[in-house]
């Protein structure tokens, strides 16, 4: 019983904080992004989610406690990061495509 007391690691209060900050960011994110059209706003949410979800392990890491938590609140805001960036880009080579037709059209 005294072994699993000692090889459980303590959980540090910056690390647990940036990580649920990051978690709700990255949730709030992840599921804007799936929101066709204005999904790409929530890129807005999903950089600071992963920048903050991303400093939560390295400290996690560094303090050598529990890292569970804090990647999976990376995890989550790299998919809405992923869903939003794939928006935007559809979007911007959307309106290229258009430009160009429209182009094609005017001559």
């Amino acid at each position: 019983m005294k072994e699993n007391v000692e090889n459980k690691k303590k959980e540090s209060g910056l690390v647990v904080t940036l990580s649920v900050i990051g978690f709700i960011l990255g949730l709030i994110g992840m599921l804007g992004s799936f929101i066709p059209c204005i999904g790409t706003i929530a890129l807005y949410i999903a950089v600071p989610a992963v920048l903050i979800s991303g400093a939560s392990v390295f400290l996690a890491y560094q303090k050598g406690v529990g890292i569970a938590f804090p990647v999976a609140a990376l995890t989550i805001g790299m998919i809405g990061l992923t869903v939003s960036g794939i928006q935007y880009f559809s979007i911007v080579k959307a309106v290229e495509e258009s430009g160009n037709a429209l182009k094609a059209i005017m001559k």
